[in-house]
């Protein structure tokens, strides 16, 4: 480079973003409850009464659920119902 010269264009693939695919949008989360991770409706918030999409009753805790909380056996009627809405 010699100054005063002008730099030279950068290839197009560098300065180009790749392209994302956008996150679909689900009306559903994860939410540990009975010794299982179940799925319930996204617009339950902490405190509210609901029940996950296998049927189980329960109320959403206001406290952050614990790690070993989420390392519980998933529930396999939920996962199969929450595959049919991606």
């Amino acid at each position: 480079m010699v100054w005063g010269q002008p730099l030279k264009p950068r290839s197009p693939w560098l300065t180009t973003p790749p392209k994302r695919h956008p996150r679909p949008v689900l009306d559903f989360r994860w939410q540990p409850a009975h010794g299982g991770r179940h799925v319930i409706s996204q617009d339950l918030l902490p405190g509210d009464e609901g029940h996950t999409f296998c049927g189980l009753d329960l109320q959403v805790p206001r406290q952050r659920n614990t790690k070993t909380e989420w390392l519980w056996p998933t529930c396999q009627q939920c996962y199969d119902t929450a595959k049919t809405r991606t």
